[in-house]
């Protein structure tokens, strides 16, 4: 269940998953205390989980915390595409497939959607890097995959490009909001 300070919502502390389950973790265990200590939990590919994963981590993260907000007042950044991956349900009907998703829930209206408008990678300034990525993704490299320049801004100190007119003595979570910067992992943080 934890890896490298994450911890997998897929399937939350190995509950058997079904309508109003009680997950419980006690308070003092690892994986209660980095759930209390996240600020942002990220949930990549949040499509595929199943609305009872999706309440059972609002049920444990309310119980934890001691708050009644959605997910305990955590901040939940889901990702992922609708259009890809549903919850795979054993011999689900579409309408029962389509009933188990996480936008079908009354949670789902207290998310704030951003969506993708612009396909990037369709753009003609872009078509070096849709071949690059292609031939990544195939798995046609062999050599260690190193991101052309390109792919990434030349900023010397994100932390200052961001905020820069913040004092972190001072912060209030208003001047926060807007403003995140995202690693793939805690190694490449600051």
């Amino acid at each position: 269940m934890k890896r490298q300070n994450s911890f997998d919502v897929s399937n939350p502390a190995g509950l058997k998953l079904v309508p109003d389950c009680n997950p419980y973790l006690k308070p003092n265990t690892s994986e209660a205390k980095l759930l209390l200590d996240a600020k942002v939990i990220v949930w990549d590919e949040a499509p595929m989980t199943h609305v009872h994963a999706f309440l059972a981590v609002d049920r444990l993260l309310k119980d934890l915390t001691k708050c009644d907000e959605p997910f305990g007042g955590k901040i939940i950044l889901l990702g992922g595409d609708f259009r890809q991956v549903l919850p795979v349900i054993l011999r689900g009907s579409r309408s029962l497939t389509v009933s188990s998703c996480i936008k079908k829930h009354r949670l789902w209206f207290d998310f704030f959607v951003m969506k993708l408008t612009e396909n990037m990678r369709a753009f003609d300034s872009e078509k070096e890097f849709a071949s690059w990525l292609l031939h990544v993704g195939e798995g046609e490299s062999r050599e260690k995959i190193q991101l052309p320049p390109f792919c990434y801004p030349e900023i010397q100190d994100p932390v200052q490009q961001l905020f820069s007119d913040i004092d972190f003595k001072t912060v209030t979570p208003e001047e926060l909001k807007g403003r995140a910067i995202l690693t793939v992992t805690n190694d490449l943080s600051m």
